[in-house]
């Protein structure tokens, strides 16, 4: 959330989310800082310039830094980095400078890649190369095939592009993915345990997010703490922002594992996201407890883990919300990572449907 936005502006608060893992590393999350947490402030704020935010504060911890942006935030670990903005930011301009960074490291190859969005709000005035999702991919596309092609991605060469999937209905709620994988016997490490959980709220409760305006909060500690995140992960240790007149950002680390919330609060394009890699074995408690804070009209929620499929399939239980019904329930298997996707409406809650372009090609495994 810009801090320039008004009170009535439009604002587009679902994010483009980045991932990339690199190799070889051989601590890739572990403690110390190597590899591209030895990348001095000045780069990252290069890159970031190219994106269209800036660094507003960062904390760190003896395994990642947790960046604050103008427009949401950025991880970095010592081998993999997550990128996360809204607004019209330009997020796909920085990964060929990501992948300079990265090389000037001696991070020379790509393990994973992951890019994902919701469905944006006012698509009009997204810039290149996000007009469509048909164009991020070809730009996608394009950087990959320039890196395997010149051999820094080893024998990778089959996998120079990527795979792309869309997921939900076209008239209702859905979610863009783009992600290429290592096959299993050119991982450049051991895969530990990996959970991430993202949650997308729209038609957010007006009384619930009204904490998220300079009128009513004085601080950001204080929107904090009166809407309940506070409550959420209370062992975190908390980087909150207020801006002003409107909207919230905050990151969260606790060890290895870090949790974000971002929040557009303003009718009518009232948004909240929330993201964890934190690890559990049932998430209806952490899911209904951020519920309970924005009390959307809508949300979408995805698990992308490295457990195996049952693991997953027992998962989809645990994201369904008293009093809300799911219109949608998909699960896809890839090469090391299972995912799972539900979109869910309040009861008795009606929103406007807007129709986009899906590939004929993907296929889904619905349960």
């Amino acid at each position: 959330m810009q801090q320039s936005q008004s009170y009535h502006e439009s604002f587009e608060g679902p994010e483009k989310l980045l991932e990339i893992w690199f190799g070889p590393v051989d601590n890739i999350d572990g403690t110390g800082k190597t590899g591209l947490r030895k990348v001095e402030r000045e780069v990252w704020n290069e890159m970031l310039a190219l994106v269209k935010c800036s660094v507003l504060n960062v904390v760190s911890n003896e395994y990642f830094d947790a960046y604050l942006l103008s427009e949401s935030s950025m991880f970095v670990w010592n081998g993999r980095l997550i990128l996360k903005t809204c607004g019209t930011t330009t997020l796909l301009t920085a990964v060929p400078k990501l992948l300079e960074i990265a090389k000037s490291v001696g991070l020379v190859v790509v393990d994973n890649l992951f890019y994902s969005r919701n469905k944006f709000m006012f698509p009009e005035k997204q810039l290149v190369p996000h007009t469509s999702f048909s164009s991020e991919v070809d730009f996608l596309d394009g950087v990959l095939g320039k890196l395997y092609k010149s051999g820094v991605g080893g024998s990778r060469s089959k996998f120079e592009n990527g795979s792309a999937y869309v997921l939900g209905k076209l008239n209702d709620e859905h979610w863009y993915l783009y992600m290429t994988e290592a096959p299993p016997q050119e991982l450049t490490h051991e895969p530990a345990p990996d959970k991430t959980l993202e949650v997308l709220m729209g038609n957010l409760d007006p009384e619930a997010v009204s904490v998220f305006y300079r009128t009513n909060s004085s601080s950001a500690r204080e929107a904090t703490m009166k809407s309940g995140i506070a409550d959420l992960i209370p062992e975190a240790t908390f980087d909150d922002f207020l801006f002003d007149p409107c909207g919230y950002s905050v990151n969260g680390i606790w060890g290895k594992h870090y949790f974000t919330i971002h929040v557009t609060p303003q009718e009518p394009c009232s948004f909240a996201s929330f993201e964890t890699n934190i690890l559990l074995d049932d998430y209806n408690e952490l899911l209904t407890k951020v519920k309970n804070v924005f009390k959307p009209g809508y949300l979408s929620a995805t698990l992308f883990t490295n457990e195996n499929v049952e693991s997953v399939r027992e998962a989809s239980a645990q994201l369904n919300i008293q009093g809300y019904t799911s219109s949608e329930k998909i699960f896809y298997q890839f090469n090391h990572y299972n995912l799972l996707f539900v979109a869910q409406n309040k009861q008795g809650s009606t929103r406007t449907k807007t129709l986009s372009y899906r590939s004929p090609s993907v296929e889904r495994l619905l349960f």
